[in-house]
């Protein structure tokens, strides 16, 4: 989540990871040929879902006279967009978020990917909101995720009888 802050002489932005989030992804590999070749791709549905503590104002230091909240958004980051087959609303503490839009807008801290804002108000800092959504992707060679909670979870399923893990 990225929230802008203004200071005595200038505006920036602040990144706040979540406390906890979980991944839940399902595999479903498929052997595929070209020529003398074979090589495997999948499609994967993947749950993503967690928590994150507003922090209060004070919490960003002296020199910040102003929290903007209603200007914060929420990013995913992705590898490579072209694997996105679908992804469902972000609900933001039991409310839809407005619909994506393209980029992590986090200055290549994520990489690409999507951004929405999230409804958040100044009497709500230091206290905990959740967060879920869905995404199904398309891949070959694998899937990756990367620890940005506080706490992550991280559950991957399938039937494919050679798995192999790296990390």
């Amino acid at each position: 989540m990225k929230i802008v802050v203004r200071k005595a002489i200038a505006q920036e932005h602040r990144v706040i990871l979540p406390k906890v989030v979980d991944f839940d992804a399902i595999l479903h590999p498929q052997v595929r040929h070209r020529g003398i070749y074979e090589y495997v791709v999948y499609t994967s549905p993947i749950g993503i879902k967690g928590q994150f503590r507003l922090p209060r104002k004070d919490s960003f230091g002296e020199d910040v006279v102003e929290v903007q909240w209603d200007k914060a958004w929420f990013t995913i980051g992705i590898t490579d967009l072209r694997a996105i087959t679908k992804v469902d609303t972000l609900i933001w503490n039991g409310e839809p978020s407005p619909a994506y839009s393209p980029g992590g807008n986090i200055n290549g801290l994520l990489g690409p990917g999507f951004h929405t804002q999230v409804a958040l108000k100044q009497e709500e800092a230091g206290q905990d909101k959740d967060f879920s959504l869905a995404i199904n992707l398309n891949g070959s060679g694998g899937l990756r995720f990367t620890t940005v909670g506080e706490t992550t979870h991280i559950k991957i399923s399938g039937d494919w009888p050679h798995p192999s893990f790296s990390g």
